[in-house]
């Protein structure tokens, strides 16, 4: 699979520097499936990075931007944020990813002075990238503080309140009559029932009081719900309430 094999080849690439970059989003949410011994379904074609300003040194800059030129990626992006990402789409080599987002909270961190290729993107289309909305400061926190030695990505007990608050976000703007595909809306709330069922029944964890209230609002809108179960790696008679109440008792 394209997605799998770009998801693969770029982790290898950027190896030497696991300390500054960490995954989240679907890339991160199949890594974290893949590694309880459980299988992810949907298909996910972009890697959502975000940098850890703290770590950041010239030699990934460097790396990166070598990256995408011989990724020939075809379309070059940027925010115009205090916050800013940055998206890659389109790559022209084999094996590269899809599509790459990469967030920081530093603007011009990638200090992209030889590539006039990038293009600011207007605001409607910032708006769409769920993962700078996210980079609060309070989930910047939750992301860097539990990021592990030698993983790329983030585990569950982060990748869920993450995917709360992406999902009661785009189910907000879709209520306020903005184009959110329902498909993006779903895949948030689909990929969080699949997380938890690698969490242990006993689990525990301890949010920070506005990561908290966004889970709580996530839990009373979420129960409304119609989502069927199969196919989100629940053992046969599991009920969609038995999951968000095992929701609350980890989280609340």
């Amino acid at each position: 699979m394209a997605e799998q094999l770009g998801l693969k080849f770029f982790e290898e690439v950027f190896k030497e520097y696991q300390d500054q970059y960490v995954l989240i989003g679907g890339s991160a949410t199949q890594l974290a499936m893949e590694d309880a011994g459980q299988q992810f379904s949907r298909t996910t074609k972009d890697l959502d990075i975000v940098v850890i300003v703290d770590a950041l040194t010239m030699e990934f800059i460097e790396r990166f931007w070598q990256f995408i030129k011989e990724g020939k990626y075809q379309i070059q992006q940027k925010s115009d944020g205090t916050k800013q990402f940055y998206r890659f789409k389109k790559p022209q080599t084999f094996a590269y990813p899809v599509i790459l987002e990469l967030f920081s909270r530093k603007p011009d961190f990638l200090r992209e002075r030889n590539h006039r290729e990038i293009i600011v993107i207007p605001l409607v289309e910032q708006a769409s990238s769920l993962s700078a909305i996210l980079l609060e400061d309070d989930y910047y926190e939750l992301i860097k503080n539990n990021k592990k030695d030698n993983f790329i990505w983030v585990d569950a007990k982060v990748l869920i309140p993450l995917k709360a608050r992406a999902w009661l976000d785009l189910s907000r703007r879709k209520r306020i009559g903005e184009r959110i595909d329902s498909s993006d809306v779903r895949k948030h709330l689909r990929d969080i029932l699949r997380l938890v069922s690698i969490l242990p029944t006993d689990f525990r964890y301890s949010l920070p009081p506005t990561i908290l209230s966004d889970m709580q609002q996530f839990l009373e809108l979420a129960k409304e719900e119609n989502i069927d179960l199969s196919g989100l790696n629940h053992p046969k008679g599991t009920t969609l309430a038995s999951v968000f109440i095992q929701l609350g008792q980890a989280f609340l």
